[in-house]
């Protein structure tokens, strides 16, 4: 049956492909490999921020939001900036979350600003949450594409253990 359906297969989408291939050799997402390492370092009760557009880990971890506003596309184009930036800046200094995860390069603390094509310049909020974020996380691996995994200084970094690992067998890395 497979050798007869190869010739429709040959002919399908590459996306389809690449669905079929993911669900015969599963791998997480970006997204699952972002809440394996979140839920390493907070536990579920416990607020996580992200700072970006995308927010698909969140799916997967179940934590509350740091604050109410996931998506931060408002602050970056000034529409309800006023509002939402003094809530993002009071949650980073009054009781910041253990994790920052950061997936918009507009929030990279360690982009210099005039080397980065962003949408507009850089205004006072992105100054300010980012200064926050310098004083009070760190950076920690690992590297993932398009994301930035940041903890609260005062914490250690969660051990290679939690990371993920392409050994384990998927059965285990259920969510």
């Amino acid at each position: 049956m497979s050798l007869a359906l190869l010739p429709l297969a040959r002919d399908m989408p590459a996306q389809i492909l690449v669905g079929m291939r993911r669900a015969a050799w599963w791998e997480p997402t970006v997204d699952q490999e972002v809440a394996l390492w979140v839920r390493a370092v907070a536990e579920k009760s416990e607020p996580v921020m992200t700072l970006g557009h995308f927010h698909g880990h969140m799916m997967y971890l179940g934590n509350p939001p740091a604050v109410a506003l996931l998506s931060t596309f408002h602050l970056k184009l000034q529409y309800g900036a006023e509002r939402w930036a003094a809530e993002y800046l009071r949650v980073l200094r009054e009781r910041p979350p253990k994790a920052v995860v950061i997936t918009d390069g507009y929030w990279n603390p360690f982009l210099p600003w005039q080397g980065a094509l962003f949408t507009r310049s850089p205004d006072q909020y992105r100054s300010a949450i980012v200064a926050e974020l310098v004083n009070s996380y760190q950076r920690v691996a690992p590297e993932l594409p398009y994301r930035m995994l940041l903890l609260r200084q005062d914490l250690p970094p969660p051990t290679a253990a939690f990371v993920y690992s392409r050994h384990v067998p998927p059965d285990e890395l259920w969510f």
